[in-house]
C-alpha cells in the first residue's frame, strides 16, 4: 500500500514538472532581398532576450530553411548572420507548447549601400569557413570577471 502511495506521488510529481516546461519549435526561412534567393549556410543564433545569452545556433539548410527545437517559455531575439550581407535580428515570445513560424527572414546584400546605417548588436557567433569566432561582449558576465567565467557562459 505505501509503495502504490509513493508511485502515485511520484507520478503527479513528474506530471506537474513536465507542464511547467513545455517547449515550442521555432523554424523559419532566410532569404536573399535582391535575387530572392534562400541562402544556405547562414547562422542563426538564438539568444535569451533576458540576459543576452546565447542559447542555441544552427545553419539554414540547401532551402535556406532552419528549426529550433525544444525552445522554452520566454523572449527570444534571433540573429541571422552570413558572409556579404547584413546582419538581420527578429523578436519573439513562446507562451505555450506550440510551433512558431517567423516566416521569411530578409538579408540584405552588403554590396547594396543606399544609406549608412550603425547598429550596435553584433552576432553572438559567426562561421567563417571552419572558425567559430564567438563575441565575449554578447555574454554577461559580473564586472572584473575572469576569462574562465566567460567560458562558463559559451
Amino acid at each position: 500500500m505505501k509503495q502504490l502511495l509513493l508511485i502515485t506521488f511520484a507520478c503527479i510529481i513528474n506530471s506537474i514538472i513536465a507542464r511547467g516546461q513545455q517547449t515550442t519549435i521555432v523554424a523559419g526561412n532566410v532569404t536573399d532581398t535582391t535575387n530572392l534567393q534562400h541562402l544556405e549556410g547562414a547562422t542563426i543564433s538564438l539568444i535569451n532576450t533576458k540576459d543576452s545569452s546565447l542559447l542555441s545556433f544552427v545553419r539554414t539548410d540547401t532551402s535556406g530553411n532552419f528549426i529550433f527545437n525544444k525552445v522554452l517559455k520566454g523572449k527570444y531575439r534571433l540573429s541571422a548572420t552570413h558572409s556579404g550581407f547584413h546582419p538581420s535580428w527578429r523578436s519573439f515570445n513562446v507562451t505555450g507548447e506550440s510551433t512558431i513560424n517567423l516566416g521569411e527572414i530578409f538579408m540584405r546584400d552588403n554590396s547594396l549601400l543606399d544609406e549608412i546605417v550603425i547598429d550596435a548588436d553584433k552576432p553572438p557567433v559567426t562561421v567563417n569557413g571552419d572558425t567559430l569566432e564567438f563575441n565575449a561582449g554578447s555574454f554577461a558576465t559580473k564586472p572584473n570577471a575572469v576569462v574562465e567565467d566567460l567560458l562558463k557562459k559559451m
